[in-house]
């Protein structure tokens, strides 16, 4: 009884987030659900500070170098990356690649593998540890990073996990923006699982990321209720202002790639996410760029 309470609440919720029937008026719903995604994310500070950032180390390898980096996002909190950075000087095109719930957290051998590859065709990849995951893990039994005990502690202070790695990850690409061998005009974001969803944030609300990619982590809301989901993959009373549509379509004009695997669980599930794209391809056409979006689907 409980579920179907929930469920009959979010149902009619979402018949109130209408489709834009023009570009106008998509410009008008983009300002609102915009604003109120921010603040459903705990807001953002009003001036950032300085990055501080410090290179504590390097590792070398054929075709490419890995830099230590740290830099401070918020005032008095660091954030742990590794930097990928081809041979030669640059600008190079630069991808921020935030992992998913893995226990390695930057330094798991998915996200290792993945950086390397980038790194091996000319991109910049910086791999970062989000709050709470790897190095920068409250205790060791949390590294996994589910959110639990991280998002919990956030509450009462008005902030949440998700809107800090949201945060932090803009604050990334002011990072890559400032070193003299990234182009600054070209910069993605990609991440899986948990990373997909701080991709799908981050990519809608920063507009320096041209190309955003989430893989494993679109689907829609309604499809959260009742299902497993971790802390910081959820939006506090996101469904009172929008689907999820409405966020994939804040990414537009610029590209778009939604990236699901058949046999996900089902709020990431390929039937939920085409839901989602459905309407954020509305979006995409009604700014002139229907041929921006795509949707890859994996049998994995």
């Amino acid at each position: 009884m409980f579920l179907t309470f929930i469920r009959e609440q979010a149902a009619n919720l979402v018949t109130k987030h209408t489709l834009p029937e023009s570009n106008q008026e998509w410009n008008l719903k983009r300002t609102e659900i915009r604003k109120k995604l921010v603040k459903a994310l705990g807001g953002f500070p009003d001036n950032k500070c300085d990055l501080e950032p410090e290179l504590v180390g390097e590792l070398k390898f054929e075709g490419y170098v890995v830099e230590k980096v740290i830099i401070q996002t918020i005032p008095r909190v660091q954030l742990t990356a590794n930097v990928y950075r081809p041979d030669g000087e640059g600008p190079f095109p630069a991808v921020l690649c935030v992992h998913g719930h893995w226990k390695g957290a930057k330094q798991d051998p998915t996200v290792q593998s993945r950086c390397i590859g980038l790194a091996k065709l000319g991109f910049v990849a910086m791999a970062v540890d989000a709050c709470g995951a790897g190095e920068r893990g409250i205790e060791q039994a949390l590294g996994e990073h589910h959110g639990e005990m991280t998002a919990a502690t956030l509450y009462a202070t008005g902030r949440n996990l998700a809107g800090i790695q949201v945060y932090e990850n803009i604050r990334c690409a002011d990072y890559l923006q400032s070193r003299t061998d990234v182009d600054g005009e070209k910069l993605a974001i990609t991440g899986t699982s948990g990373g997909g969803n701080q991709t799908m944030y981050a990519g809608a609300l920063e507009e320096r990321f041209k190309v955003v990619i989430p893989v494993c982590s679109v689907g829609n809301y309604q499809a959260y209720l009742g299902v497993a989901c971790c802390m910081c993959e959820l939006v506090p009373g996101a469904l009172t202002f929008t689907e999820e549509w409405g966020v994939l379509g804040l990414v537009a004009p610029r590209a778009l790639m939604v990236i699901n695997a058949t046999r996900d669980g089902i709020q990431f599930s390929v039937a939920e996410a085409k839901k989602s794209l459905a309407g954020a391809q509305v979006v995409f056409t009604k700014v002139g760029k229907p041929k921006n979006l795509t949707h890859v689907i994996v049998d994995s």
